[in-house]
């Protein structure tokens, strides 16, 4: 099985002790599935870094968890989320800076690897809207999930799963209190 994470990897930036770490939703996915699928399973990244020293923190991750990945380069910042923690440890997700990935749009090539793939999970978030309108358009013919990690804009809290729930065949929501009514809609 051809498993593919298309989207954010990037370096959480962790300001409270001033440390870079490897991160982003697509890695996170990619090496959580590394755990649940067989070995002989193939488990690969697309996804677009900037050409900057951050880009190594991302890439030494790749080559730890023996991922395949096909990288775009841009002549930007690789993607970074800024956090902080409270005195329990929690993260607050202070600021996140797209760089390369907001301005990226997919190859033909990077479409061909979406298309040949029996698994593609990505993720939309308004930072990255555009980059993520041409994998919602990328064809293929294996099952496509979405993690709508953020719904939607603050004007339109569910604007993604109305736009993008068509393309897909399955869907990661997050919820709050009072959204069952707006789900029903």
């Amino acid at each position: 099985m051809r498993v593919l994470a298309v989207g954010d990897c990037g370096v959480d930036r962790y300001v409270d002790i001033r440390a870079d770490r490897a991160g982003g939703i697509s890695l996170n996915f990619a090496a959580n599935a590394l755990l649940c699928f067989a070995p002989d399973d193939h488990i690969g990244i697309l996804t677009v870094l900037g050409r900057d020293r951050e880009a190594g923190i991302v890439e030494e991750s790749f080559a730890h968890f023996g991922l395949d990945v096909m990288i775009a380069r841009q002549p930007d910042i690789t993607p970074i989320q800024y956090i902080d923690r409270d005195p329990d440890g929690e993260r607050i997700f202070v600021r996140y800076d797209a760089g390369a990935l907001a301005r990226h749009r997919l190859t033909s090539d990077e479409r061909a690897l979406i298309a040949a793939s029996d698994v593609m999970i990505a993720t939309v978030f308004p930072e990255i809207e555009a980059f993520f309108e041409t994998v919602a358009a990328a064809p293929s013919s294996g099952l496509r999930v979405l993690d709508y990690c953020n719904p939607g804009p603050p004007e339109d809290r569910l604007a993604y799963p109305r736009r993008y729930t068509p393309q897909f065949d399955l869907g990661f929501i997050r919820c709050e209190a009072g959204d069952n009514d707006r789900l029903d809609a």
